[in-house]
């Protein structure tokens, strides 16, 4: 297996298609009227708001794409540079093979000596019990940033953070 960045168009094009086809099996628990192609354009529209450029590191094994990461940089004039793995994926098949070991150590020397970040960070849903596992175990430990939203779909389980309590 090869872990690579890539630029190739007909491999963005497949990693875009891979990233809505997860994004839309998260969501379409929670969003009756969500569909794949309404993830594609959701996704195109993020991908011309924020940060931009992106990068586009792949897993590659035989010309097939095992597993992705999209990478970007958030830099503010006279602060520190942050990179973000914005999105980390490896289809179910193939999971448990170190693809989202490998992509995330790739992809963090890369933020990290290529593009000179201070510091890297990672998202996930609160509720992803394995990736927020997975990330612990790669180093990530440290919560600097909360999402806090008001939806449509309530629920029982609550979480308190500093005394303060939320719907989880």
């Amino acid at each position: 297996m090869e872990i690579k960045i890539t630029t190739d168009k007909k491999d963005i094009e497949k990693i875009e298609n891979m990233r809505a086809m997860q994004w839309y099996e998260i969501r379409k628990e929670y969003f009756s009227n969500i569909t794949l192609e309404k993830m594609k354009e959701d996704i195109a529209a993020k991908n011309s708001r924020f940060f931009s450029p992106r990068e586009y590191i792949a897993a590659v094994e035989k010309n097939q794409i095992l597993g992705f990461a999209v990478l970007l940089v958030e830099e503010w004039p006279n602060s520190r540079k942050k990179g973000y793995i914005e999105d980390l994926y490896v289809p179910k098949e193939n999971r448990l093979k170190g693809i989202a070991t490998s992509l995330v150590n790739f992809s963090t020397d890369f933020l990290k000596k290529t593009k000179k970040c201070d510091t890297v960070c990672v998202e996930c849903a609160a509720r992803d019990y394995g990736a927020l596992n997975f990330y612990k175990t790669m180093g990530f430990d440290s919560i600097n940033y909360i999402a806090l939203s008001k939806t449509k779909k309530s629920s029982d389980e609550k979480i308190k953070i500093n005394g303060i309590e939320f719907n989880f």
